[in-house]
């Protein structure tokens, strides 16, 4: 399993878990940010 972290430098489970979290949050930030750009650059007509 492909792993974000180096898997034998961090092996407790809340470490891993935290670890795990703040990366899967990061992806849903950057995608909720992609979303919001394209929606604004595809909706830009009003303006104009």
């Amino acid at each position: 399993m492909l792993l974000p972290y180096p898997a034998d430098t961090y092996n407790d489970s809340l470490t891993k878990t935290f670890l795990l979290i703040l990366f899967f949050s990061q992806l849903v930030a950057l995608f909720v940010y992609l979303g919001f750009a394209m929606y604004k650059l595809t909706n830009d007509k009003d303006e104009s």
